[in-house]
């Protein structure tokens, strides 16, 4: 066997044995999903025709070429890891059709493709039968077939039926040749000489006779061996049976693969077709009669040749079918997608864990702790516009936890949450909300089968690919949080809505190069963007959920349960790093704006009155360390005097030109407008005494101890009021 090897400079194209100890004898060559290869097959004998690729894939048989005695083509395998048969016939010169076959194995450099797959497909179809099976595919799995009482798969069913339909079709014309007949006798009605055996009656009736008795016909018993027999019967039902079977779901299929399928592939199946109606027009076929059921244990159907292999097949393509590690062919959907579903699997059951629900338990169903459509995530799995949410509540916290499939943020959506620039849509979100709190945590995840190049790192530990991080603070920086416009026209703030965004990639940490001395894990708790690494741990069964530990890497379990269970609302906002002059609070720390209403204020006496319903600041006014969003409440200043706060509606950022403002000015730069609600007293009016600033900005409690300060602090008789004496803790 040679092997092409290609340098690095890509211009070395001799041909040299790769490695050719007797280590190497009897296996098969290994490739890698992550490579592309060239195939170069080389015929040493005349041809009478073009020879041609067999794969039932339309991309595979197009992609090779013919050219001076040489077949050359190339095929990428990326996201294909399985078995790949690479199948070409041919024409010799003398007329000998020939087929020959090289098989293939391609592993996968990012995972273990026998231990971690089995352990990804083993959790997928727990959750969604047979959903990771596909038909038409570059490579397959070898699996074994064992009874099932789940629902049947269309192409686990015509998996298994390639396998055995040539041996079917065989058995079917051995019973032609060899069938089985069974001897029934009839009474007949014929002339003395046809009369083989007499009964005493027939006899009687002819002695009687006499002369004429040669000119009379006799009722006589006949012996004939038919091939209308019970067994005969029942394997014309199974051709009707799985003529009708294999035609649905061909045809099922051929529509869903119509653009990819070959030529090839196609040719093979109407070849079935045309075996299945060639044999039942046949006259022995015809001659057997319809199989009324209720065929009692036939030692023909179990110990005859041709019939046992009927039945065998028949058990095999009728009842119920799994798969597990054996030697029948079948596709699987690639691998990329398959592990952003197993991601999405293990989110929703490390959530469950933290939560300490079983999905299982009835009384977890029966209280709708868990709720979710799965049929509506099977939708989503095919569909792109299609979203679907698993909703979990903690039975003695409240506890609120959303997780999302493949969920959109665009541009013209309807909901709160939205993308300012493009449409994004990240694999995984996590919504917390905590209990007394208004505040939705929202964390994205996004599920990457990508590893950094081990020639681009010398690390033992796996690295995710540097540009799948770096989507994670794009997604951060589109995502916003509030409503877009006001009713007149403004802009409200807003807020970005995610708070850290991670990437989950098939990584394997060494135990020489822990996981907290790389970067990315380092970045998550700096900046709240990082990565983890994710794969399956051993398979074990009769495992309570609460004591399995799903994937190897524990670091994203205890990161989860910290967000959900321990750390509040306020503590991971506080994490949260915010726009510089920023700064995030809670809302009893709400903030009081101080604002200078001049004479001149074209809303001064509605301030007068304490009446007003907007407050716009100069265009330097407000302090570098200022959160802007945390401003609830505004204490105008009214010629050195305080007496109460405005409840503040909304912000804006404009010109005053923009608000139809008629104020001459030298400087109509932007600035923030206060959209004013109700005016909350705190008593009389008083004389701030040079202590209150314009731009100041101080909490509540702040600043109703900053008015009792300067209460104190009159002497007697000096109080003015427009309002008269009110509790200071009026509404506030």
């Amino acid at each position: 066997m040679q092997l092409l090897k290609v340098a690095d400079d890509g211009k070395t194209t001799a041909m040299e044995n790769i490695g050719g100890g007797k280590e190497w004898d009897g296996q098969p060559p290994v490739l890698f999903e992550t490579e592309i290869y060239h195939f170069f097959i080389e015929f040493n004998c005349p041809l009478l025709d073009t020879p041609r690729i067999n794969h039932p894939k339309r991309e595979i048989a197009e992609c090779f070429d013919y050219h001076k005695g040489m077949l050359t083509g190339s095929i990428n395998f990326l996201n294909n890891p399985g078995t790949f048969i690479l199948s070409f016939s041919y024409v010799k010169a003398d007329g000998e059709h020939v087929t020959d076959s090289l098989t293939l194995e391609v592993v996968s450099p990012k995972l273990d493709t026998k231990r971690d797959l089995d352990n990804i497909k083993r959790l997928i179809n727990a959750e969604y039968e047979n959903y990771v099976y596909e038909y038409l595919t570059l490579t397959f799995q070898n699996h074994e077939v064992v009874r099932s009482d789940k629902a049947e798969s269309k192409i686990i069913w015509l998996s298994i039926f390639k396998q055995v339909v040539e041996p079917y079709f065989k058995a079917c014309r051995y019973i032609m040749q060899h069938t089985n007949r069974k001897a029934q006798k009839r009474f007949d009605y014929a002339r003395p000489e046809r009369v083989k055996r007499w009964s005493r009656q027939e006899e009687e009736r002819y002695e009687e006779r006499g002369e004429d008795a040669e000119r009379f016909y006799y009722r006589h018993e006949v012996t004939e061996h038919t091939i209308n027999t019970k067994e005969n019967r029942f394997v014309k039902h199974t051709l009707i049976y799985l003529q009708k079977k294999f035609a649905a779901v061909f045809c099922e299929l051929r529509e869903a693969y119509e653009d990819d399928l070959s030529e090839q592939a196609t040719e093979q199946m109407n070849e079935y077709e045309s075996t299945f109606r060639m044999l039942l027009n046949s006259k022995f076929y015809r001659s057997v009669g319809k199989y009324e059921g209720h065929l009692q244990e036939s030692a023909v159907l179990q110990q005859r040749s041709g019939y046992r292999n009927i039945y065998k097949y028949w058990q095999m393509l009728k009842c119920g079918l799994s798969l597990e590690q054996g030697n029948t062919n079948i596709g699987m959907k690639q691998i990329w997608r398959l592990y952003e579903i197993w991601c999405f699997l293990v989110m929703k059951r490390l959530v469950c864990k933290i939560l300490n629900l079983d999905p299982t338990d009835p009384l977890v169903q029966e209280r709708q702790l868990i709720v979710e459509d799965k049929p509506k995530m099977m939708e989503s799995f095919e569909q792109k516009d299609v979203d679907y949410h698993v909703t979990f509540m903690h039975p003695s916290t409240g506890i609120k936890v959303e997780l999302w499939y493949q969920h959109p943020y665009s541009l013209c959506s309807k909901s709160t949450e939205h993308s300012e620039t493009t449409l994004q849509v990240p694999d995984i979100v996590l919504n917390v909300t905590k209990p007394n709190s208004e505040t939705t945590l929202t964390y994205l995840f996004d599920a990457k089968y990508r590893v950094l190049d081990d020639k681009r790192s010398d690390s033992p530990t796996d690295e995710p690919v540097q540009d799948t991080i770096n989507a994670m603070h794009r997604y951060r920086d589109a995502i916003y949080y509030g409503s877009r416009h006001d009713a007149e026209g403004g802009h409200h703030p807003q807020s970005k809505e995610v708070i850290g965004g991670y990437i989950l990639f098939p990584g394997r940490v060494s135990d020489a190069d822990k996981l907290e001395n790389k970067y990315f894990s380092r970045s998550i708790q700096s900046v709240n963007i990082g990565a983890y690494p994710l794969l399956p741990t051993e398979y074990k069964e009769d495992v309570e959920l609460k004591d399995l530990q799903l994937v190897e890497c524990g670091k994203l379990e205890e990161d989860l349960r910290r967000i959900i269970l321990e750390d509040s609302p306020s503590v991971q906002l506080r994490e949260s790093i915010p726009q510089k002059g920023l700064m995030y609070s809670e809302e009893k720390d709400a903030l009081v704006y101080v604002g200078f209403v001049k004479q001149d204020n074209p809303f001064f006496e509605d301030f007068l009155n304490n009446r007003a319903e907007m407050y716009y600041t100069g265009t330097e006014d407000t302090k570098p360390n200022l959160d802007i969003q945390s401003i609830k409440y505004f204490m105008p200043l009214i010629k050195g005097k305080i007496d109460g706060v405005y409840k503040v509606s909304a912000i804006n950022a404009a010109r005053k030109r923009d608000k139809e403002i008629n104020e001459k000015t030298s400087n109509d730069g932007v600035r923030f407008f206060l959209m004013l609600d109700e005016f909350i007293p705190f008593g009389e009016s008083i004389d701030h005494r040079n202590t209150l600033y314009n731009g100041d900005w101080m909490t509540i409690e702040e600043a109703r101890d900053k008015y009792k300060e300067l209460l104190h602090q009159l002497p007697q008789g000096h109080h003015h009021s427009r309002h008269g004496a009110l509790p200071l803790e009026t509404g506030v």
